[in-house]
């Protein structure tokens, strides 16, 4: 009888969400941030497919989730798609379409294009250069702009009019991410044309901008887009590409994302935007974290309301270039008063000025590509710099408003180690160590603590 039972229990399948949950965890490296296949990941993917209908249905929806189509070697798998297996476009959610003169241009495309009915993202990357020939969205067939269930639309690298006309003509009325990468014209400054865009579209559903080392004319336009709804604007700094808030952009978004560079001037917010949530992503390379502190301090100060921010996500990545091992290893680590400093600061943020801030998140990411010793560390060194985070930022933590992780990584294949159980908090690897401090649920409603206020920031 317990022999039964026992046969009975191993026999039981797996819960559908489970095997979802497990085939999505594995699918989660499928493609890179540039849309590049990891053949292991779709190897096993494949593999996965065949052990059942069930399995299959699972799997196909991540191997034909994004469909890339760049120059003539992607043509055989769009016609495979088009004549051989029709019933799996409905698996295609994003279309990644570079220039070429073979898939975009096959008298059949278009009808291709209306088989797409679950596509939620397009991105169209046009890396034109002198005497290349180069797409125009007008060329494209109007159906990639017009399915039903399209969302976001990526323009990578795109040479358009000088007013972006061309690329406004055909932006649906119910997409609700858009985004320009790397999309330059003619110099802003060099331009002596009228700052009036021929085209205007009004986006009603729009949510979230993007502007990527972007310098385009229609920048400065008047009145490309209307977007009364925007709530989240994101832009990326560089030398050539200075914080640029357009005047046809709404101010009243409420979430704000700048990637910057530390060597970089701080940008001038103005004097209108709002933002409830303030995400900065900083990257550069110093030996000492103070210089990352102190010009994300001012850059905050920079807000022409900082007291309105409800939620502050703080990146920092420091790219340094060791090769001398673990002698060195000192100058990756903040010191406690810097971590001292910049918590104060943040304190007084949020306890002082009828402040709204809830949530602060600080990320800290050393990378060192060419240091071997670098994660070999003591127990004891991981403990002391833990122990660092949590003096550092002790009044954040207790006031349960700080997330807090520091890793420390190098881009090798995962090994994971065990850790011993004095290591609460610290996560090992061989790509990276990383440091987590997390603050419990609140308790109580937070009290400002007095001697929070007042004061300035000091090395």
């Amino acid at each position: 009888m317990a022999g039964t039972e026992k046969a009975s229990i191993q026999s039981e399948p797996l819960p559908v969400e489970l095997i979802t949950e497990i085939i999505a965890l594995v699918a989660d490296g499928l493609y890179s941030k540039f849309d590049q296949r990891n053949h292991s990941v779709l190897s096993t993917l494949a593999a996965a497919s065949l052990v059942s209908r069930t399995w299959n249905t699972i799997c196909r929806s991540h191997i034909l989730h994004t469909l890339v189509l760049n120059f003539r070697f992607d043509l055989e798998r769009l016609c495979f798609l088009h004549f051989d297996a029709p019933h799996l476009c409905k698996f295609i959610r994003k279309v990644h379409l570079g220039r070429d003169d073979f898939c975009s241009t096959a008298e059949w495309f278009p009808a291709f294009s209306a088989r797409l009915k679950n596509l939620r993202e397009l991105l169209l990357e046009n890396p034109a250069s002198p005497g290349n020939g180069r797409m125009v969205p007008e060329s494209l067939p109007a159906r990639l702009f017009t399915a039903p269930r399209l969302r976001k639309i990526v323009f990578r690298y795109w040479y358009s009019a000088v007013d972006g006309s061309d690329v406004l003509s055909v932006l649906p009325a119910t997409i609700e991410e858009l985004s320009f990468e790397n999309m330059n014209g003619p110099n802003l400054s060099d331009l002596a044309v009228q700052s009036q865009s021929t085209v205007s579209v009004r986006l009603e559903a729009l949510r979230s901008l993007e502007f990527k080392y972007t310098s385009h004319f229609m920048l400065g336009c008047q009145n490309p887009i209307e977007c009364p709804n925007l709530q989240r604007y994101t832009f990326w700094t560089s030398p050539k590409h200075p914080w640029n808030l357009p005047p046809w952009v709404p101010t009243s978004f409420s979430e704000l994302t700048l990637h910057a560079k530390m060597s970089r001037a701080l940008p001038d917010f103005g004097t209108v935007i709002k933002p409830s949530v303030v995400t900065i992503h900083l990257l550069g390379t110093s030996g000492s974290y103070f210089d990352f502190f102190y010009w994300i301090q001012h850059c905050i100060k920079s807000l022409p309301s900082p007291s309105s921010v409800k939620t502050l996500k703080i990146h920092i990545i420091n790219n340094l270039d060791l090769d001398y091992g673990l002698k060195a290893m000192v100058g990756l680590y903040p010191d406690l008063a810097d971590y001292e400093m910049f918590s104060r600061f943040l304190h007084r943020l949020w306890a002082c000025g009828g402040g709204s801030l809830k949530a602060i998140a600080l990320d800290i990411r050393p990378q060192t590509e060419h240091c071997e010793d670098d994660l070999q560390v003591s127990k004891a060194r991981q403990l002391a710099e833990l122990a660092k985070l949590k003096k550092g930022f002790a009044p954040l933590l207790e006031a349960n408003v700080l997330n807090v992780d520091y890793i420390m990584e190098r881009p090798d294949p995962p090994l994971v180690f065990k850790s011993a159980p004095e290591l609460h908090g610290i996560v090992l690897s061989r790509r990276h160590w990383k440091l987590k401090l997390k603050a419990p649920p609140p308790l109580f409603a937070r009290k400002a603590s007095p001697i929070a206020c007042g004061g300035t920031s000091e090395r």
